[in-house]
């Protein structure tokens, strides 16, 4: 059984974003075809390879507070500030065609959009930070909308499997100009994201308080 697609897409490669609307603009994916397994344009990634594994994931949640000890007291007082959540996963990709694909795309979508001037080419002022929203079936999706998810890119890692056997040592090949080009097997990803909810997350209510962030956290 294959995995669901993984789409990641930067916010500027959505409808109308500034205004609310996280509706997915055409031109932002391509849909893949059954032969071609990664495709991408300028807008993001839709990975739809059968032959992908998931070699983990993490979704873990952090209560932050601030300890103060007072003189006298045993316990210290717990004062509440948020809650914050990080989700880490890895992927592990055999098609050295859809790997070179993912690792292409994914390390450009790590920089931000600057904005475009004229006169001095060398001072870049930032205009929109290295946003993304994620979709990858049930594990990462919005709670209330069950669409993509908004989600800064803390860090990505690209680990290529490397060996002295014909099963995993690199593959040599020439391109244009007889240039030598180095080609991996196997790829590992790992990914690691800060999720942005469309909604406050908790409770609401005094007597009977109910959950308000969606029902498919």
């Amino acid at each position: 059984m294959s995995l669901p697609v993984l789409q990641i897409i930067p916010l500027w490669g959505y409808r109308g974003y500034l205004a609310g609307d996280t509706s997915i603009a055409k031109r932002s994916l391509v849909q893949a075809p059954t032969a071609a397994r990664a495709r991408t344009n300028a807008a993001g990634l839709l990975v739809s390879d059968p032959t992908y594994y998931l070699t983990e994931f993490q979704d873990n949640f952090d209560p932050r507070y601030n300890q103060v000890n007072t003189f006298g007291r045993m316990d210290p007082i717990m004062n509440y500030q948020g809650t914050g959540r990080k989700i880490s996963f890895g992927l592990e990709v055999h098609d050295p065609t859809v790997g070179e694909t993912m690792h292409k795309v994914m390390k450009k979508l790590m920089y931000p959009v600057y904005e475009q001037t004229r006169t001095i080419t060398n001072a870049l002022t930032i205009q929109r930070p290295p946003l993304v929203m994620v979709h990858f079936g049930n594990l990462i999706r919005d709670p209330v909308t069950k669409s993509h998810l908004l989600c800064a890119l803390e860090a990505y890692q690209m680990t290529p499997t490397t060996g002295f056997t014909p099963l995993d040592s690199p593959m040599v090949r020439f391109g244009v100009g007889k240039e030598k080009i180095t080609q991996f097997q196997k790829y590992s990803f790992r990914f690691d994201l800060v999720p942005m909810h469309s909604r406050a997350l908790g409770f609401a209510g005094d007597s009977n308080p109910v959950w308000v962030g969606g029902e498919d956290l």
